[in-house]
């Protein structure tokens, strides 16, 4: 259990209002709409997974078209870029403080948005044929996994002009670094396998594994190996890709069915020996950033807008809203509250977003994480005073610390008027006397 701090989760509540207040570009002093209410519009359309279109109906919010006419004319890549690494780095620095470390291993990976229009569009790339199509916006990620956590750091378009993917991720890895985030290994994908990728890695000090493609020259090694009667794990040093040396690893599958794989690493092959298999135990964490992608399509924003800055203004949403969920889990044990739903964090965030009237729950940990959420101190406050009434309900013994209010193992601490359940085994004792009328 990493050692969470107990003032952090109210950053929840502070970063969805600070989030609904980002400008993403000026609509002048003499607009109808401010330009919070503009960044409400794609919040609200992400978190219920509606389009601009249908989302724009609520009360209070733009329309689709007066959207679409500021976001065609004047945002901007680097405006979208900018928003991703300001709250970037507020989480990065939240996650160094969580795990007390401030270096991580990090998953590469792209993502594509499937594309169905005209070809003739600078954002719009050929690739691999999926779901029917084979043209797409694609972007590039960055992920840091760390004991299950995936949390995406960093996203960037890809051009039709971007032909070469190792400035790509050239770039991402160093604007990590000026996040402030360590980095001791990367995870990519075998269509990385580039020898300038792998120079930068070296010259970074970066570990990096990635999956060996069965090329012909790697199958002479297999057969030859093989007709020597020689005993796989195989390590073949200096083994050159594209003139510059890397280690080849070559495992055989513990399943009995005798293929072979490979990975491709600059980890020292006398490390290698001592536990051959460990690489591709450490290689699994880049699947991580796979079940991101698969998170974050739970924020898609339905649309057929063909504006590639429109689009990816879209998915630098679903990745901000994909890591505020991440967050909310990875603090949940400071408030003693459950890992929360994407559905419910979507229900309560919503909520928040449009300043609707709170959520009523017959489920107590429910309310209180849309009061998180929704960074409703007051909420909070009152639910202090149920607490105390509960326990004077049921005559137990409390007395007044340094810090709070102790009852045996459970402490109600007050810090800045937020409270915090401090518990080792919640067990919902004390909570079972709170239901919405309490709050």
């Amino acid at each position: 259990m990493p050692q969470t701090s107990q003032k952090k989760h109210k950053k929840l509540g502070k970063w969805m209002r600070a989030l609904r207040n980002c400008a993403l570009f000026d609509v002048g002093s003499n607009g109808r709409y401010l330009p919070k209410h503009f960044t409400d519009l794609v919040l609200a359309a992400a978190l219920a997974g509606k389009s601009v279109e249908e989302t724009s109906r609520q009360a209070g919010l733009p329309s689709a078209d007066d959207f679409y006419h500021h976001a065609r004319q004047k945002l901007s890549k680097e405006a979208v870029q900018k928003h991703i690494r300001r709250w970037a780095s507020e989480a990065a620095n939240a996650i160094c403080n969580i795990f007390s470390r401030r270096t991580f291993d990090i998953a590469v990976d792209f993502t594509e948005d499937p594309y169905y229009g005209e070809i003739d569009n600078p954002w719009v790339v050929g690739g691999k044929r999926k779901n029917s199509t084979n043209y797409a916006f694609r972007y590039l990620t960055v992920a840091i996994v760390n004991e299950g956590m995936r949390f995406v750091i960093y996203a960037c378009p890809v051009s039709k002009d971007d032909r070469m993917d190792a400035p790509l991720v050239e770039e991402a890895v160093l604007a990590v670094k000026r996040l402030g985030v360590g980095i001791r290994r990367a995870y990519l994908d075998r269509e990385f396998k580039n020898s300038a990728l792998f120079l930068f890695f070296d010259v970074e000090g970066i570990e990096f594994i990635v999956p060996n493609t069965a090329d012909s020259k790697t199958l002479r090694w297999i057969d030859e190996l093989r007709r020597e009667k020689r005993h796989f794990p195989r390590i073949i040093e200096n083994y050159e890709v594209n003139d510059y040396p890397v280690n080849l690893l070559l495992l055989e599958d513990e399943n009995g069915s005798g293929e072979i794989y490979g990975f491709l690493t600059n980890r020292k092959a006398a490390e290698i020996k001592k536990d051959p298999y460990a690489v591709a135990e450490d290689y699994r964490d880049r699947w991580a950033i796979e079940n991101a992608n698969k998170y974050q399509d739970a924020f898609n924003i339905p649309t057929n807008c063909r504006d590639g800055i429109v689009r990816y203004l879209f998915f630098a949403m679903t990745v901000l809203l994909h890591n505020f969920w991440v967050l909310a889990n990875m603090l949940a044990p400071v408030i003693c509250l459950p890992l929360l739903a994407i559905s419910f964090f979507k229900e309560c965030a919503l909520v928040a977003v449009l300043e609707l009237p709170r959520l009523r729950s017959k489920s107590p940990q429910r309310e209180r994480w849309a009061a998180v959420l929704g960074g409703k101190i007051a909420t909070l406050r009152r639910w202090a005073g149920a607490a105390l009434r509960c326990a004077a309900r049921r005559r137990t013994s409390l007395f007044f610390g340094d810090f709070g209010i102790v009852k045996r193992t459970r402490t109600i601490r007050f810090y800045r008027s937020e409270v915090f359940l401090w518990t080792c085994g919640f067990t919902g004792e004390l909570a079972s006397g709170f239901n919405a009328q309490t709050f």
